[in-house]
């Protein structure tokens, strides 16, 4: 963002809240104060600042009217610096932003099923004493400040902490033993946010975690205890109080320290999984199965320990879930070896590459339930020594014109799958900040196809479509074509369709086109296949042709107008701007990038 932009974005948001700075000035105008002693003053700003988003130290050096306001705890510093595409440390976009919302960060932990406190939310209103109350389907009804305790009583019971919903600090959050007090301290919540979260008081130890590292190296630190002076950690026993301390580690038995440690954990790895979740529904008489069967783990080029991911996926809401990994026995054998983990039906599954000679192409077919059979060893062994050597040899071109990277690293993020792919050489460079994701601009200047070859592209020699589904059919396995708008399969579909030699296609895939979606359901249904339908739109046209209806994809909340799904909304138009504008202005987005580069660095040093 160049530093006109930047000029006009603070000049609209002044305008967009300057009643709210005029009746600030005016009131500080009023009400008078002594230099060194703006008591009052410094509160109202403090105050303002902290409502708009800001992080404010008080009491700074010891004098009662000093603060600093620092912005950006809720993640907007970050997504700035990732649209900026400059390397940071510390939480990205969504934990910050996700951690910052209470009322989403509960809505969150409520579809992974955590156990958390009883709540109630709650907006405010334009009418004085009159509050939206949002009930467990989330419809909005306005009532009274005492309707509301009303609800909050029968819910929840006495004493009640009440939280403006989007607020650090414990700014603004009050425990509430009785009517009065809660719709006092309501009234008090409003000022900070106009969503405020009223949580069931729950008496115990407090405690904290924190996590550590990256996708496929996740820690957990050591429990922490934290022992407040006052009667619960509010913003004065934080930051003012000097008996309040932290002991690490926590004073619980070693069980629950490895429990917490490990809820911890998993919900770094949940958030991978939020947009996949299945819903648990009935739609237009069509039969909804609660599970995903087209994922990866470490076992290729997922980033998920197998392990791990039947967990995930129960507290997903799943119930059956297939392991199909690419060219990959190891997921056969471990769902055969686990049927049931987790309260999970692990399916056999394995992802099996082929290619399509006659028009240049590769194909992806699914293959379940097969046999663990001597061929299929015989085939995945083969395609991980094939795929080892052509990534190897892509990799150490590529140390010789990244001299950042290493092999080496990507070959201990590779450990267990016991060959290299693409995906883990791409993560050794996003580590270190050398690219803008996984499969983005970076990684097809690398590895693309079309229209201009990868710099570093070495493909292994995969064996013909017919070769692989007669291994298929000789290991009794199902075949299923996944996403043919990907490699282009769609003429390649409509043969194998016509011959009967697939069991099922995958269409509603993300990389589908709608024109191919549309035809793949048209020719399922004309040859008697059974349509299974993956959607996050109970009412999209495919459910119609549809046998099998797989909601995926958690809907955002209808919360009001500043929720997390709002601000990430916004993250991403701002986002789409700003590439926009990169793209059509190099030259002069680069210098204003080493401008602010130069300005940033001299500030740090």
């Amino acid at each position: 963002m160049g530093k006109q932009e930047v000029k006009k974005y603070i000049s609209r948001w002044i305008e967009e809240n300057q009643e709210e700075f005029i009746a600030i000035a005016k009131e500080l105008h009023r009400n008078p104060e002594l230099a060194l002693c703006e008591f009052e003053a410094s509160r109202q700003l403090e105050d303002v600042l902290e409502k708009h988003g800001f992080t404010v130290e008080r009491g700074v050096a010891q004098l009662p009217t000093a603060f600093i306001a620092t912005y950006g705890e809720d993640g907007t510093i970050q997504g700035l610096l990732e649209m900026l595409k400059i390397p940071y440390i510390g939480c990205r976009v969504l934990a910050s932003s996700v951690c910052m919302d209470k009322i989403y960060a509960k809505i969150i932990f409520e579809k992974a099923n955590l156990k958390q406190a009883k709540y109630v939310i709650i907006n405010t209103c334009k009418s004085e004493d009159k509050y939206i109350y949002i009930d467990d389907e989330l419809n909005h009804e306005e009532k009274d400040a005492r309707a509301i305790s009303e609800i909050v009583k029968e819910k929840l019971g006495f004493p009640v902490f009440v939280k403006p919903s989007n607020s650090g600090s414990s700014v603004g959050v009050n425990k509430a033993r009785n009517t009065e007090e809660l719709i006092k301290n309501m009234k008090e919540a409003g000022k900070y946010d106009s969503e405020i979260l009223i949580e069931e008081a729950i008496n115990g130890k407090e405690v904290e975690c924190a996590v550590l590292g990256t996708d496929n190296v996740t820690t957990a630190s050591n429990v922490g205890q934290i022992i407040s002076a006052e009667e619960f950690y509010d913003y004065d026993s934080k930051y003012k109080n000097a008996e309040s301390k932290v002991t690490i580690p926590a004073d619980i038995k070693p069980e629950t320290a490895e429990k917490i440690k490990k809820n911890a954990i998993f919900i770094v790895f949940f958030n991978k999984i939020l947009y996949n979740s299945i819903l648990r529904k009935r739609i237009r008489g069509f039969t909804i199965m609660p599970g995903d069967l087209h994922t990866h783990t470490t076992y290729s080029d997922g980033s998920t320990p197998v392990a791990k991911l039947p967990y995930l996926a129960r507290c997903a809401g799943m119930s059956h879930l297939a392991i199909s990994d690419h060219d990959s026995i190891q997921s056969v054998r471990y769902a055969y070896a686990h049927p049931v983990q987790d309260g999970v039906h692990l399916i056999p599954a394995t992802e099996l590459t082929a290619y399509d000679y006659e028009r240049a192409h590769r194909v992806h077919l699914l293959c379940y339930w097969p046999d663990d059979c001597p061929a299929l060893e015989d085939f995945s062994r083969m395609m991980a020594e094939r795929r080892c050597t052509a990534m190897l040899q892509s990799s150490r071109e590529l140390e010789e014109i990244c001299p950042q990277y290493s092999t080496q690293e990507a070959l201990e993020l590779a450990k267990d799958s016991g060959t290299l792919y693409k995906a883990h050489i791409m993560r050794v460079l996003w580590q270190y900040g050398l690219a803008d994701g996984l499969y983005n601009e970076v990684y097809r200047s690398l590895f693309g196809l079309r229209p201009v070859r990868g710099r570093i592209l070495h493909t292994p020699r995969y064996e013909p479509v017919d070769t692989v589904l007669d291994l298929i059919k000789a290991c009794r396995g199902v075949v299923v074509l996944a996403h043919p708008s990907v490699y282009h399969s769609m003429e390649l579909a409509r043969e194998l369709i016509a011959a009967g030699r697939l069991d099922g296609v995958e269409i509603d895939h993300p990389r589908n086109t709608p024109e191919d979606k549309a035809e793949l359901l048209r020719l399922a249904k004309e040859n008697g296949a059974k349509v299974i339908l993956l959607t996050h739109y109970n009412d999209a046209p495919g459910t119609a042709l549809a046998d099998v209806v797989l909601l995926c994809g958690a809907k955002e909340s209808p919360l009001a107008p500043g929720s997390m799904p709002v601000k990430l909304a916004v993250l991403f138009v701002a986002n789409v701007l700003v590439l926009r504008y990169t793209l059509d202005n190099q030259e002069l987005v680069t210098i204003s990038r080493e401008r602010t580069t130069k300005a940033l660095g001299n500030k740090l040093l």
